[in-house]
């Protein structure tokens, strides 16, 4: 009928589909854990924060970066483990 379908509708149905459908009753899911989700998938795969930024809508990279600071920590401590083992694997520790 040619008008938008409110957020509140969608969340409702998606909580229905989480309950029948999928036999589990997540009270707190959204459409905005899903967007959350799609934005911590995207790091985990190696997106870069500022394509991220793009992507999700932020006016500026700080709110990508704030938002998604675990994940992004994580992938750090990651990449330093990489370095370690390297240095480690070659005798070059200092």
């Amino acid at each position: 009928n040619n008008t938008y379908i409110r957020t509140s509708a969608i969340n409702k149905e998606l909580k229905r589909i989480f309950k029948d459908e999928l036999k589990t009753n997540y009270k707190d899911i959204s459409t905005h854990c899903l967007r959350h989700t799609y934005g911590t998938r995207c790091i985990e795969a190696g997106m870069t924060a500022v394509v991220l930024q793009r992507l999700m809508g932020h006016k500026d990279v700080t709110v990508t970066l704030n938002t998604y600071t675990s994940v992004f920590n994580k992938f750090k401590e990651d990449e330093l483990e990489k370095v370690n083992t390297y240095l480690s694997f070659n005798k070059l520790n200092i």
